[in-house]
């Protein structure tokens, strides 16, 4: 017999349950605790709940402002909480024939390729998720690079979190669709284009998580190699003047293998 059970048989009381105080202070503490740690959405719960407490409260006032803007713009940061340095991507690839694997492994270096394997608990039920988040709020861009459709970003802080783990740094991101789903079939197109995601910006990192089933595994994100030039990431702004190169962009035309 459970307790609430035995308790109300013998005629007693049941237990209070006893809840943590929440003051406004306590409540704006949690809040600018959580928005460091880059969970917005949590912060913005937790001012609107000083507010409900303390309605004319300018500090809440402030947080929430805060905390609504990184929610709306998909900003946020993660610290790691200890280094787990990844094993080194080349042995987990499947290289095509033509690839020798000094050549692969030299080709990861090139990229700063990291491989994350078993992210997920359970990648079924996070597929479906996606599916169903990507049926429901899923827009087709009928210009943009990728086929298709996508949604707009979606909480990742675990996904965040582990990348920071694996770099032993801060990382930060601050773009609308950082955590976004995206659903390509067979039937999709859309206009390829070769680019990197900073003309200016270093240190960006682009990541994806693939939840295709097996027998679905085909095709996936490309690496090109500039033929004229030999790049194959972007060039510092002194290796675009010496090439001849106003910016990344005006350079990005060219054939690429």
């Amino acid at each position: 017999m459970g307790e609430k059970k035995r308790r109300r048989a013998a005629g007693m009381a049941p237990v209070p349950k006893t809840q943590p105080p929440r003051d406004t202070v306590g409540l704006l503490a949690e809040g600018r605790a959580l928005q460091a740690q880059g969970r917005p959405q949590d912060a913005f719960a937790r001012s609107r709940s000083a507010l409900a407490l303390e309605p004319h409260n300018a500090d809440a006032l402030h947080l929430m402002g805060i905390a609504a803007v990184a929610a709306r713009l998909n900003t946020g940061v993660a610290r790691p909480a200890r280094h787990t340095p990844l094993p080194l991507p080349a042995p987990l690839l499947r290289a095509g024939p033509a690839m020798e694997a000094d050549a692969l492994a030299q080709a990861c270096l090139e990229r700063d390729l990291m491989l994350f394997d078993d992210v997920l608990a359970d990648p079924m039920l996070a597929r479906d998720h996606a599916l169903g988040v990507c049926a429901r709020e899923g827009e087709r861009h009928a210009r943009g690079n990728f086929p298709g459709v996508q949604t707009l970003g979606q909480p990742c802080q675990p996904l965040m979190q582990r990348i920071a783990d694996a770099l032993g740094r801060d990382i930060k991101w601050e773009t609308p669709d950082n955590g976004a789903v995206r659903v390509s079939t067979a039937s999709d197109v859309a206009r390829c284009d070769i680019h990197v995601d900073s003309p200016t910006l270093v240190d960006v990192y682009a990541g994806v998580l693939y939840l295709s089933l097996p027998e679905h595994s085909r095709g996936g994100t490309s690496f090109w190699r500039r033929r004229a030039t030999g790049w194959a990431r972007r060039p510092d702004a002194h290796a675009l003047q010496a090439a001849g190169y106003a910016s990344s962009s005006t350079s990005s035309g060219a054939t690429c293998r």
